[in-house]
């Protein structure tokens, strides 16, 4: 037989689950209680831009983001907007994507707000698509924040709340921004000069007139 201090402690346990998933649905503006909700699909289901510009624009605190790409007009809008209302905002990015044009002058608009952006100095690329927002929601997925993958590639992102899930994410994200070998921080000055490859990677310049290189080497360049 239930009795009423049972009663009682599952009605306390039902009431924090609601509150939990009404401040979820105050952040991310999709009905928190149905788990398809948190899944977001470039093609066949809720655009996942619509759940990156909600986390972005409701963060009160924090905002740690690991992107691999990131290119889309109205995500970096939202990032300086974010930065502007006083939201601590860190950056991490993968150097190649700094010798594009668009990248390139999103990250300098970045650091202009004061956020503190970092590249890895590793070979490998930091292919994350990570989203941590107050240090309670976690997003991740295959979705870069890219107009190539808003409105052509399938893509996923999802939203979590456990707060294992939660804390697993801080601690990564935080390993990876307390790590001055494998990454390091841009500074404003840096952006256009910024060497995009790896350091150990030997480059020969060869200066020979045209034809002087068999044709079956097509990357070749002339100088």
């Amino acid at each position: 037989m239930v009795t009423r201090k049972k009663w009682r402690l599952l009605l306390i346990v039902l009431l924090l689950y609601l509150l939990g998933g009404y401040g979820m649905g105050r952040l991310v503006p999709y009905a928190p209680l149905q788990k398809k909700e948190a899944i977001f699909w470039t093609l066949h289901g809720t655009p996942p831009k619509q759940a990156v510009l909600a986390l972005l624009d409701h963060a009160e605190r924090s905002l740690d983001i690991a992107i691999y790409d990131l290119n889309e007009p109205e995500i970096a809008q939202a990032l300086e907007r974010a930065a502007a209302r006083g939201v601590q905002v860190r950056m991490i990015t993968d150097r190649r994507n700094l010798e594009l044009p668009d990248e390139r002058e999103i990250v300098r608009r970045l650091l202009a707000y004061g956020v503190p952006v970092k590249l890895n100095d590793h070979d490998g690329l930091m292919h994350l698509k990570l989203i941590i927002a107050d240090g309670r929601l976690v997003a991740l997925g295959s979705y870069n924040f890219t107009i190539t993958a808003t409105n052509v590639n399938e893509e996923m992102f999802v939203i979590f709340n456990d707060p294992y899930t939660v804390e697993r994410a801080r601690t990564a994200f935080s390993a990876m921004w307390d790590d001055h070998v494998f990454y390091s921080l841009l500074k404003e000055g840096e952006v256009n000069m910024r060497r995009c490859y790896p350091s150990n990677l030997s480059i020969s310049l060869l200066f020979l007139p045209p034809g002087s290189l068999p044709d079956d080497q097509p990357h070749s360049h002339y100088f």
